[in-house]
């Protein structure tokens, strides 16, 4: 699991977490801390066991068909059910596995390539896992498809000084609606800030038409296990680091200086 969250803050998957990834993913790493914590005791049956490089190479070679050193969504699903296959969980969604294929596609270029891949292998494998235990959890919320028309109108009615980007309160705003559609209950602010900040994929404080459409997938699927999280009692909440707290982690573990985890 940690393995996971360090992979997903390392954006440029140098293998280091320097502290301007660190910084904007602070609220990311506590709430997939609370996670982690949730999982370890609820009692879920499904649980993300590791895939060795050889049998990623296997299955890299099996279902990258065109031998771009790619895949396509296509080939990312088939991928995906040969993994939850050999893990024994449940079948993902459409829309899991869109939100999931997306996360993992960091350039929002459509494709996966292997480069992507391979450090995202665990949280790949994570997220399968947590998709099964969606599936067999009961659980009321659940993410609802957003047309691509829905969406129009939706960046249209909320990006309010016509930029073509949401700032963190225009996101906000436009996050509640569409909580509202889905029948969802609130999300908190350190989940707003947690999602967009996962959505913001340059870290540049203000979330771009052209990192939130293909993001919009993970959007309701975010807001939709939020909505779970407030509603299922799990003792498990992510609280707020404070940034004096976050400096004095940074100086206490950054042992040898080099802003850098």
């Amino acid at each position: 699991a940690l393995q996971a969250i360090f992979k997903a803050i390392d954006k440029n998957s140098s293998g280091t977490i320097s502290f301007a990834e660190l910084d904007p993913a602070v609220g990311l790493l506590t709430q997939r801390l609370a996670a982690a914590a949730k999982a370890k005791t609820s009692g879920a049956p499904a649980k993300a066991k590791a895939i060795s490089p050889q049998v990623l190479k296997e299955l890299r070679e099996k279902y990258d068909r065109n031998d771009d050193d790619k895949l396509s969504f296509q080939e990312f699903k088939a991928m995906s059910s040969e993994i939850r296959q050999r893990q024994g969980l449940a079948p993902a969604g459409e829309a899991d596995l869109q939100a999931i294929f997306e996360a993992i596609d960091k350039n929002s270029s459509g494709t996966i390539s292997f480069a992507e891949l391979d450090p995202a292998v665990g949280l790949l494998t994570q997220r399968l896992a947590a998709a099964a235990n969606a599936k067999t959890s009961g659980a009321p919320a659940k993410a609802k498809a957003i047309s691509p028309q829905v969406l129009k109108e939706l960046r249209e009615k909320y990006d309010r000084n016509d930029d073509d980007k949401l700032s963190f309160q225009e996101f906000k705003a436009m996050s509640s609606e569409i909580r509202q559609r889905q029948g969802l209950a609130p999300a908190g602010e350190a989940d707003l800030q947690a999602i967009f900040k996962a959505i913001d994929k340059n870290s540049s404080g203000t979330i771009s038409f052209a990192e939130l459409d293909p993001a919009v997938g993970l959007l309701t699927q975010r807001l939709a296990a939020a909505a779970k999280a407030k509603t299922s009692g799990a003792p498990a909440k992510a609280k707020a680091i404070s940034p004096q707290v976050l400096k004095e982690l940074r100086e206490k573990y950054d042992r040898n200086d080099d802003d850098k985890l």
